[in-house]
């Protein structure tokens, strides 16, 4: 019985740990899992940022190309989703019509055009 309550206890405090990006989400090349910062900047709208492992894969979707890790803004993305909420986003590069220049003295983020999104349960 001891032996099982200490399993138990065990399985209460690691278990979580397991829940918390899904590394395994089946995404069309064009998707990409986000999680929201809850931060909104001028010229980039809301920020997000996404998983290291997507890097070389969502740079051909942003404009300029981003640093590792870095935030990106979402143009065309109203939805103020919550700080750590996880989206999945259908993304397309944007084009030369489309490319923003920012004259305000703050930070300069990559910035996308989102096709699709949706909040991930």
């Amino acid at each position: 019985m001891y032996r099982l309550s200490i399993l138990f206890s065990l399985l209460i405090i690691f278990l979580p740990l397991g829940c918390g990006k899904p590394d395994n989400l089946d995404l069309a090349d064009d998707e990409f899992l986000l999680v929201a910062t809850g931060e909104q900047v001028k010229c980039a709208n809301y920020l997000y940022t996404f998983r290291s492992g997507d890097h070389s894969r969502i740079k051909a979707f942003l404009s300029p190309e981003p640093a590792n890790g870095a935030a990106i803004g979402l143009i065309n993305l109203d939805t103020a989703y919550q700080a750590d909420d996880q989206i999945i986003v259908k993304l397309r590069k944007l084009t030369a019509d489309e490319v923003q220049s920012c004259t305000a003295d703050v930070p300069w983020y990559t910035k996308s055009w989102v096709l699709e999104h949706r909040k991930l349960k």
